[in-house]
């Protein structure tokens, strides 16, 4: 896969993600009426994850698109996904009556976006001349 085509493909996963947040935040505010607040609390929390996350994403590709791909950078994206279907999938999962085993998932989710960001600071910093 080239660049042009990784780039469009992370930039369509940027929007799916927007579509699942807003519609996260839609079924929160309407329809899990029934959840305890810290259930609520902690969805809530993955659907505010996964906007932030996807917008960044979308940086992260325009920024890579203006100073080049490196690998560093195509790292960073593909973290941000990763981050977000594990971290924010497993709470989503959860809320809607997975097993909580699902939940032990999380935690790599959290660090794979600390090491996204990481990764774009890395590669923002290091980028060709």
């Amino acid at each position: 896969m080239n660049v042009s085509t990784e780039n469009r493909l992370l930039l369509c996963i940027a929007g799916l993600m927007l579509l699942d947040a807003t519609i996260g935040g839609a079924v929160a505010s309407h329809l899990l009426t029934n959840l305890d607040e810290r259930s609520l609390r902690s969805f809530d929390t993955a659907v505010a994850f996964e906007f932030f996350h996807a917008l960044g994403l979308i940086g992260i590709v325009l920024v890579a698109d203006r100073i080049g791909a490196t690998l560093w950078l195509r790292a960073a994206a593909w973290l941000i996904v990763a981050g977000v279907v594990l971290f924010c999938g497993s709470i989503a999962f959860v809320t809607f009556g997975a097993p909580r085993a699902v939940l032990s998932v999380a935690p790599y989710g959290g660090v794979a976006l600390m090491a996204a960001w990481l990764a774009f600071a890395i590669g923002v910093w290091r980028r060709p001349a």
